[in-house]
């Protein structure tokens, strides 16, 4: 922070001390249940494996990938447009060129 942006009164000081413990607080929490919530999500196959087996395994499997893979999807373009196509063949369909980026050597 710059010397002309830090808060002047001790009451802004203490106060600005006071939003940045309770922003911190909130991101500790989130963050934490961030963490046990990927924890949980993480054991997935191995809980479907325990209630299913054979060929409804690998379909339950697929439909729960599959769903997984469209949500990311919307998530990207609803929150993120501007990154929801920055594939280099995205960007070479956008601008035409997907014809050289096809051609080139090892593609």
């Amino acid at each position: 922070m710059k010397p002309a942006d830090q808060p002047a009164t001790p009451l802004q000081q203490a106060r600005f001390v006071a939003v940045a413990l309770i922003v911190g607080a909130l991101t500790g929490v989130f963050g934490g249940l961030f963490h046990l919530a990927i924890d949980t999500i993480i054991d997935w196959p191995t809980w479907l494996a325990g209630h299913i087996a054979g060929w409804r395994l690998l379909a339950a499997s697929a439909a729960i990938t599959m769903a997984a893979t469209v949500f990311a999807v919307f998530i990207t373009r609803r929150f993120a447009p501007g990154n929801a196509d920055t594939t280099p063949l995205c960007r070479s369909r956008r601008r035409g060129r997907a014809d050289r980026l096809r051609d080139r050597p090892g593609h």
